[in-house]
């Protein structure tokens, strides 16, 4: 299992689409290339293969995920997925920090008022923050 860092932590506000896969559950020991955490209001199955989107980011772009923990918080479901395709994980880390520099671009404007273009923010958030994103595991 990766260590709790190494999940990419998936912003609750931006959508995220979770579909069962038709390929079922998968109880062998999978290889994972990274992982992601993010909420989900229903019980999946732990072992469960789904379907992941974010189609507000990049509608036609899916990844394959392992459901490898859940843990109640609230009314929610916490989801531990990972990555079983490294090429997959690799475009979903990319997509994901799209997420998190608009969540950034959002925040600066929100705490100090200064409104900056989708390149600003880019530049800003990996300037600061893009040494510490997780990285795909091998």
């Amino acid at each position: 299992m990766l260590a709790q860092e190494q999940y990419i932590e998936h912003p609750n506000h931006v959508p995220i689409q979770l579909e069962i896969s038709n390929l079922g559950t998968d109880n062998t020991k999978t290889r994972c290339y990274g992982g992601i955490r993010c909420r989900w209001q229903n019980r999946i199955p732990v072992g469960r293969l789904l379907k992941l989107s974010l189609p507000q980011i990049s509608p036609e772009f899916f990844a394959t995920v392992q459901v490898i923990w859940r843990r109640l918080v609230g009314n929610d479901y916490e989801l531990g997925l990972v990555f079983i395709d490294p090429q997959q994980a690799y475009q979903m880390r990319m997509l994901e920090q799209v997420c998190h520099i608009n969540c950034y671009q959002r925040w600066i404007f929100e705490h100090e008022g200064r409104l900056l273009d989708p390149e600003q923010a880019a530049i800003e958030w990996i300037s600061k923050f893009a040494g510490h994103f997780p990285k795909a595991v091998s």
